[in-house]
């Protein structure tokens, strides 16, 4: 290890560990980083609860320690001495109380070395109710930083919980970088399907509890069979038990489908998103993804570099215009699904500069005040 660079400590104390992966593309050019992964969460599926297959970068575990999600805290707390920033990728969103009380405890007594980043943003709201909720709040409090999915994120958590004059200092950190324009894989031509239809990629979990797969199916039926009958919908995320046949079994009698009946490690996403045109996230209005909850499906859009429909009101503050058609409804959405089957869509060679993780990256360090050596005050 490089002593004359910052130590840092990476927390996941859920089982996101592809987002390791992540974190090591957007941190490890500017220190040296230590893993602390949590486990025993729930079964699983080993391709995406055997940390070595979606955190290929470390896969022969160097730097790299496990420990059961519930005292996943207290381990960091007793390493806080030894390294200059914590950097929590996934805090305690869900779990009992003993968990969250451990986070508090670290936040209160190290928390000038903590950088914690929100993806369940709800849960770190006192207005959420519960003893859990106001104690993550009242954690945030004592921490250095605190980062979101997204400027309208940012702006949400800040609105209900101001963070003062001597509050952490908020940032952005997209939860995946788009590679520079030479490495985007290049878009397959429509012959590169066995049927020549568009590939059109469904990123998230095919999962009723997240998807408005209704909204999609009305789109669909109103397309014209020539129209239904050039597109193919592709699954990206999970896929599992009984759910995913219920979802797929209807769309597949309107449209063609690819379907894989299982988790997906890290490589098959991102092998099969390749071979998409254009990707589709048809998110739930009700539970106002992009304004009070994060949303995959912007990150998974960098990652891929391919436009994504999604509903128009998920992006607020319009951050994500470059890469996304937006549409209202079913209504809007077959207007959308027409729109890219007459004419696939294609992203400017620079649209996503600025969300690649050198961008990123140099916004976090001037958001939080970092420094160039990103260092923490000692307390």
């Amino acid at each position: 290890m490089d002593a004359a660079r910052p130590r840092i400590l990476v927390v996941e104390a859920e089982e996101h560990y592809f987002l390791a992966e992540c974190t090591a593309e957007l941190l490890e050019p500017v220190a040296e980083l230590e893993f602390l992964l949590g486990m025993g969460l729930t079964p699983g599926d080993r391709a995406t609860k055997d940390w070595r297959v979606m955190f290929r970068s470390r896969a022969d575990g160097r730097g790299v320690t496990l420990a059961p999600h519930r005292t996943i805290f207290l381990r960091a707390l007793r390493r806080a001495r030894d390294v200059d920033l914590i950097y929590v990728q996934t805090g305690p969103d869900f779990g009992p109380f003993g968990k969250v009380l451990a986070f508090w405890l670290l936040c209160r007594l190290r928390g000038r070395r903590v950088i914690v980043s929100l993806h369940e943003v709800t849960a770190y709201l006192r207005s959420s109710g519960g003893p859990s909720h106001r104690l993550r709040a009242r954690a945030l409090r004592h921490v250095r930083g605190v980062v979101f999915e997204s400027e309208a994120l940012r702006d949400f958590h800040a609105a209900e919980e101001p963070p003062g004059p001597d509050g952490p200092r908020l940032g952005v950190v997209g939860v995946r970088y788009a590679p520079p324009p030479e490495a985007v894989p290049p878009v397959p031509a429509l012959d590169a399907d066995p049927e020549g239809r568009l590939r059109i990629g469904l990123v998230g979990g095919v999962t009723h509890k997240r998807r408005d797969y209704g909204v999609l199916t009305d789109a669909l039926r109103s397309l014209t069979p020539e129209e239904r009958r050039r597109i193919r919908l592709v699954t990206l995320g999970n896929c599992t038990k009984q759910r995913c046949f219920d979802i797929m079994d209807p769309l597949g009698r309107l449209v063609g489908v690819d379907v894989i009946n299982r988790h997906l490690t890290e490589d098959e996403f991102r092998a099969r998103g390749a071979g998409c045109q254009v990707l589709l996230a048809p998110l739930i209005a009700d539970f106002a993804y992009g304004r009070r909850k994060g949303t995959g499906a912007f990150a998974d859009a960098v990652a891929l570099a391919r436009p994504l429909i999604v509903p128009a009101d998920s992006d607020p503050r319009a951050e994500f215009a470059a890469l996304t058609l937006p549409y209202e409804g079913a209504a809007g959405l077959a207007a959308r699904l027409r729109e890219v089957v007459a004419r696939p869509p294609r992203l400017e060679p620079d649209a996503l500069r600025h969300l690649e993780a050198g961008a990123v990256r140099r916004r976090l360090l001037e958001d939080l005040a970092l420094g160039p050596d990103l260092r923490a005050p000692t307390p």
